[in-house]
């Protein structure tokens, strides 16, 4: 789906910017700790959820703390 398809929703947007925007984590050369990346995947998840189903007041989660090698 493309970001023009979102305009009308909102919350499905946000969540989809805030996916594009963590996709470097999942980089095996992210340099990111296997905790770290394991948070990330649970975090992408939600995201995910909120951009299936697009409630109307979507509670986002926190998005993890980066934890370096």
């Amino acid at each position: 789906m493309t970001i023009k398809g979102l305009h009308n929703r909102p919350n499905e947007h946000k969540a989809h910017q805030l996916l594009n925007e963590s996709d470097w984590t999942q980089l095996s050369d992210c340099e990111l700790t296997d905790a770290c990346i394991a948070k990330f995947v649970t975090y992408r998840k939600e995201l995910r959820v909120i951009r299936k189903t697009n409630p109307d007041n979507p509670t986002f989660p926190t998005i993890p703390k980066e934890e370096w090698k």
